[in-house]
């Protein structure tokens, strides 16, 4: 797994043996050098720049010491090395804990950690997080396989919320998988106060202007964990410091994160419940969360591969071109450089693999995808090598060549086919049933540029979001509703509406979308009957006075 010198600084290296030998510095968004002399805080608070076309700024939230590089600064950020953006207010409860993982890329030490608030309700009533660094004895492919959402497990408790615990040095007994063969996940306490976390708040920033909240863990504790080995798997772990089972509204706390799907998944404990009564515990999300670490990097690594062309599904079966940024270091000081890229592509749901390399134009790197017919599923991802021989991979990706051919569209916003639950929850006994009657876009954002073109074949569309949708397409929706009154369009799923505004009830009048389209007023979400008394409002949506659904 590659990391990215873009959050929340840059460092560079001069070699020429004048003034800059050996120098570090932080490079500003208007160009100027910072020395920064090995100051990891220095680092963090000098730096301001604008990442994927947001500001970021920083937040330090602990003393004053300092700490020093051994080899190279350097930040990992999950959301960074997948070229997505903060775009879901994802909270947590009482003794929820959330962790985000990563591969070391080389023999490393954590400095610092850092995460974005999308709802700081919790800290403005006194709520703090606990922070802390655990380790695993599984490797990446064990974690990665561990699909999800897949309910994992806990250890019993009998001092701990609802009897269990996220962590085997606070339970006092062994683990409890969801299903045979389930392995235990996080067993490695690698920086705590004697397995508590960290104790400190967080400064909210809306998705676009990221603020980061810095935890230097010298500073913090007053030692930093020892150092990781390359390709060992860390995480950075966020527990909810509150004591209340019954998990009021007010405590929430959310964090920024991106539904990257199955390629990097979030890991989130449960205190007390999730979808039942009896599934407290660890789950895999289809989300990654926004908890970054800024690391000194000590021994040689493989190549950074970045800013990966991901394409979206298409109607062409033309050639589609990808590109990627590709470099390579040795923080540990010997020979480096790039030695060849590849591009692989697979149609067979990756059973085999075509390579073809891809030509420099310095640090960039592009080959064509070659095109093929309607109804394909094209996966790739890029190979690199450097001169060492080391070699990291970048995807896999995918995109769906899609072909109509039915009269209406069933619009799956954010799930695949396979969706097990969404296709029984609307389908019933026969889940695919649906395929005589509808084209299924299960694929993905629909790209902007195809929207159009897309919509314009069906006469009736029919849009599933009930679990928060990946895009928003209601101007398109709005538009090939008003070229032809014969159309006809229906939503299904309330997450459509708080997916837009951080979960916040709010009234809607004529030129909105949800007025004009959907005929709603005013709008309710997070409804709960137990700790809200939202059983007592008159109804969760106010339609529009005399119209079809009103």
């Amino acid at each position: 797994m590659s990391a990215k010198k873009i959050l929340p600084f840059v460092i560079l290296f001069f070699v020429t043996s004048l003034v800059f030998a050996q120098n570090r510095a932080i490079l500003t968004p208007d160009s100027k050098l910072i020395p920064a002399n090995g100051d990891v805080r220095e680092a963090i608070q000098s730096a301001k720049l604008i990442h994927h076309n947001k500001t970021v700024k920083n937040v330090i939230l602990t003393g004053d010491e300092t700490t020093t590089a051994k080899g190279m600064l350097d930040t990992l950020s999950v959301l960074d090395e997948q070229g997505v953006h903060q775009d879901t207010d994802f909270g947590f409860f009482s003794q929820d804990v959330m962790v985000q993982w990563y591969v070391a890329p080389a023999d490393l030490y954590i400095k610092a950690v850092a995460f974005s608030v999308s709802d700081s309700s919790g800290f403005t009533n006194g709520e703090q997080v606990k922070v802390s660094i655990v380790g695993t004895d599984l490797t990446e492919d064990d974690i990665r396989a561990l699909t999800p959402p897949t309910y994992l497990g806990y250890y019993p408790s009998d001092s701990y919320m609802n009897n269990r615990a996220p962590f085997s040095w606070y339970g006092n007994g062994d683990w409890v998988p969801a299903s045979e063969g389930i392995p235990e996940i996080w067993t490695q306490d690698l920086w705590s106060d004697f397995g508590d976390g960290y104790p400190t708040t967080g400064a909210f920033s809306n998705n676009s202007e990221i603020v980061y909240n810095w935890v230097v863990l010298l500073d913090a504790l007053g030692f930093e964990p020892a150092m990781i080995e390359r390709g060992k798997v860390f995480g950075i772990a966020i527990q909810h410091g509150g004591q209340n089972p019954e998990q009021p509204h007010e405590e929430r706390i959310g964090f920024w994160s991106n539904r990257v799907g199955e390629s990097h998944a979030g890991f989130k404990y449960y205190s007390m419940r999730r979808l039942s009564d009896d599934d407290a515990g660890w789950w895999t999300r289809k989300y990654t969360w926004d908890f970054i670490a800024q690391v000194d990097l000590v021994s040689d690594r493989a190549p950074v591969i970045s800013e990966v062309t991901v394409l979206s599904m298409t109607l062409s079966t033309e050639p589609r071109t990808v590109q990627a940024t590709v470099t390579d270091d040795n923080p540990g000081g010997g020979n480096a450089g790039v030695q060849s890229v590849v591009l692989k592509v697979s149609t067979d749901e990756m059973a085999s693999w075509t390579d073809i390399t891809m030509t420099a134009n310095g640090d960039v790197y592009s080959a064509d995808i070659p095109g093929y017919p309607g109804g394909t599923k094209v996966y790739y991802k890029i190979v690199a090598s450097d001169v060492e021989g080391n070699t990291s991979e970048n995807g896999p990706y995918s995109y769906f060549i899609f072909e109509p051919t039915q009269p209406a569209l069933l619009l799956f916003n954010g799930y695949t086919e396979n969706d097990t639950i969404l296709t029984a929850y609307y389908f019933n006994d026969d889940p695919y049933g649906y395929a005589a009657t509808f084209d299924l876009w299960a694929y993905g954002v629909i790209d902007y540029a195809i929207e159009t073109s897309l919509f314009s074949n069906y006469q009736e569309i029919y849009e599933i979001t009930s679990k928060g949708p990946l895009a928003l397409y209601s101007y398109y929706i709005a538009d090939w509703l008003s070229s032809d009154s014969s159309r006809n369009y229906a939503l299904f799923g309330d997450e459509w509406l708080g997916w837009q505004n951080g979960w916040h009830n709010r009234s809607h009048g004529p030129g909105e979308f949800q007025y004009d389209v959907l005929g709603i007023t005013y709008e309710y979400n997070d409804i709960n009957y137990v700790n809200q008394g939202d059983q007592n409002r008159p109804f969760p949506l106010f339609a529009v006075d005399s119209s079809l659904l009103g």
